[in-house]
């Protein structure tokens, strides 16, 4: 069996994300030069909250190096906010995420869903990160396992504001990323459960430990999809859950975001 070696944090890549992002726009007949994004992006985590984030902020589709995952460009109180798809996973979300600090971003609010494992979280409930626990692979080639994937505390706590303002039940504390929603067993759901964690979701703790490492401001807004502690028969993983609560709920978060963005601008 081959081992995998101790991670060497300060080495020096192969390639770096500026030298990728210019690399594509050359081929695409953009100026790398020109691409430069705005400082605060939001993030979209579910599928179902990228159309409601472009119509909340006015965006438009501007120029990007990603053919299937589009950059807009919209405004909240009168700043620019950037918003892409950026999921499912934490690899594909932290590609995403590096390319756009590479071109000026430094301020991430991810909009999604996660899977309640509280009992008492409700469909259609919000959830906060505070932390998240590192159960995928990406985050540990960002920081050491010591390290805490913790959200900023500036965003957060616009997010909880803003919750606040709009009437919205939000829970905060930790949760779980997971890269594989297929083996959420019960066991695993218990244990995590009796330590407090909140709700499991894909993306959460890889772009916090990023935003460690790149020493950007990150925090996420996730709406309870679905509650893995229910008897409810489940239609799929949290993430495809399809109930009109879900996809309201989604749309909920939508709005925090963009209430919560409008406390961080100007940043």
């Amino acid at each position: 069996m081959i081992s995998i070696p101790r991670e060497h944090y300060t080495d020096r890549p192969i390639t770096s994300p500026r030298k990728s992002v210019s690399s594509r726009a050359k081929r695409l007949g953009l100026r790398p030069e020109n691409l430069r994004v705005p400082r605060i992006i939001l993030l979209s985590l579910n599928v179902g909250a990228t159309a409601s984030l472009i119509r909340e902020t006015r965006a438009e589709e501007v120029p990007w190096v990603y053919a299937a995952r589009p950059m807009y460009v919209g405004t909240v109180a009168g700043s620019n906010v950037g918003i892409i798809w950026a999921a499912p996973g934490a690899p594909l979300a932290t590609m995403i995420m590096e390319d756009l600090v590479a071109c000026g971003a430094d301020v991430f609010l991810g909009v999604g869903s996660l899977g309640a494992i509280k009992p008492s979280i409700k469909i259609g409930d919000q959830v906060v990160p505070t932390v998240a626990v590192r159960d995928e692979g990406t985050s540990y080639h960002y920081l050491p396992s010591r390290i805490k994937a913790v959200s900023s505390r500036l965003i957060t706590r616009a997010i909880v504001n803003a919750c606040d303002e709009l009437g919205v039940t939000c829970h905060r504390g930790p949760v779980l990323t997971t890269d594989a929603p297929y083996r959420e067993t019960r066991p695993k759901i218990m244990y995590f459960q009796k330590r407090g964690v909140l709700g499991v979701d894909m993306e959460t703790s890889a772009l916090l430990s990023l935003g460690i490492y790149r020493r950007v401001q990150v925090a996420c807004i996730l709406a309870a999809a679905s509650n893995l502690t229910s008897s409810r028969k489940k239609s799929g993983p949290f993430y495809i859950e399809g109930s009109r609560t879900a996809k309201d709920a989604v749309l909920t978060a939508v709005k925090v975001a963009v209430k919560a963005t409008t406390r961080i601008v100007p940043f």
